[in-house]
């Protein structure tokens, strides 16, 4: 039996609405029953935060004795979705991040769209059952890491004093199978399972004070891949402020190791991921929880363990969520939300392009979100 709201209803909404951010953004909120009539949907407005006030549980561990506020998290994001039919249900969304860290303002932008068909609507005990194909990208400005590094690039090891990655990107396409059963009037239970292609990209690699066995150099050097006339590989040097006497080098690999093309900062993966979601509801209630893994297969890896680090490549997220809409007649189509989500792995899968070879061993944490928001439908 199909459920269906005329106009809108606070409680049985668009899950199918988020997804971006790990795989993308709330996927362990996917469901097969959007429910709404053709030409109607639902939009939501929310505030997201972490920081040692609202992080009751310490999830993060102890305050960074450097600055207590580094690993903070402030953001707002607004999603919604559009039924064209009953069974044909499109979807979009925007966050905006901003994470406190030592060197850089941790700025972010996401932008997410996806579309969604029921191919089979809930019967007896049979589920409802939808396919979903969806798109999800971040930038940002730049990133930085300001502390001493080891740099390992096909063979040819050193110590930075400052990595820049200018303009830092992630593209990613999603296609998920999701089934929906109807266990009772007021509860459902959904299950997802995806598969996605990604794609990590940058315009520019910057280190600052390069010290190798072969030479040590002072100022800030743009770095790209070099291949010599006998086809070994290395990196080359090109001085763009505050140089020492050298201007411009090339460290040539003798090991055999290829550079790679990205330079251990852009690369390419997929990932896989399952999950599922409890809903239940009432006229004025609305309460969810959801659980997704997600599985990352990355060519960049290799190179992670070449640096002596260790590769993470999975990540745990469990979220909850209590909606309520007020009895009144002024709040007809209005509700507000309550949501906390974990991740056992920091934001692995959310923001790929943080993921690289100098930052790996960064992600090995547990993070944690509390978000508030609005939410309406038409």
């Amino acid at each position: 039996m199909r459920r269906e709201q005329s106009g809108w209803c606070f409680f049985w909404g668009v899950m199918a609405v988020t997804t971006v951010a790990g795989a993308a953004p709330l996927d362990e909120f996917l469901t097969a029953n959007p429910g709404f009539q053709p030409w109607h949907g639902e939009g939501e407005l929310g505030v997201d935060l972490m920081n040692s006030t609202v992080d009751l549980f310490k999830l993060r561990g102890d305050p960074d004795p450097r600055n207590p506020a580094i690993g903070d998290y402030r953001g707002v994001h607004l999603r919604g979705g559009l039924a064209l039919t009953r069974r044909l249900w499109v979807d979009g969304g925007a966050w905006s991040r901003k994470i406190i860290t030592p060197y850089d303002n941790g700025e972010s932008l996401t932008l997410q769209g996806g579309m969604q068909f029921q191919v089979a609507q809930a019967f007896g005990a049979f589920p409802a059952v939808a396919l979903r194909m969806s798109g999800w990208r971040d930038s940002a400005s730049e990133a930085v890491k300001g502390s001493s590094t080891t740099v390992t690039l096909g063979g040819v090891t050193g110590t930075a004093q400052q990595i820049r990655v200018a303009e830092p990107r992630d593209e990613q396409l999603q296609w998920d199978l999701i089934s929906t059963w109807n266990l009772s009037n007021q509860s459902t239970l959904s299950f997802s399972l995806g598969y996605g292609k990604s794609r990590v990209d940058f315009d520019n690699l910057f280190i600052t004070d390069l010290s190798t066995d072969a030479l040590s150099v002072s100022g800030q050097f743009l770095i790209k891949p070099h291949t010599e006339l006998n086809g070994s590989r290395g990196i080359s040097g090109v001085c763009v402020s505050a140089c020492d006497r050298v201007l411009d080098f090339t460290v040539t690999d003798t090991n055999g190791q290829p550079v790679p093309d990205g330079l251990a900062i852009g690369y390419q993966s997929d990932y896989f991921q399952v999950g599922g979601m409890y809903a239940w509801l009432s006229p004025e209630w609305r309460a969810r929880l959801g659980y997704r893994f997600v599985k990352w297969n990355r060519d960049v890896d290799t190179y992670v363990t070449q640096m002596g680090k260790a590769v993470i490549d999975s990540n745990h997220f469990l979220t909850g969520e209590v909606g309520y809409k007020p009895p009144h007649k002024f709040f007809e189509h209005v509700g507000f939300f309550l949501r906390g989500q974990v991740m056992m792995n920091q934001f692995v899968g959310e923001i790929p392009f943080t993921y690289n070879a100098f930052s790996a061993h960064k992600f090995e944490n547990r993070y944690g979100l509390i978000t508030v928001g609005v939410t309406g439908g038409f």
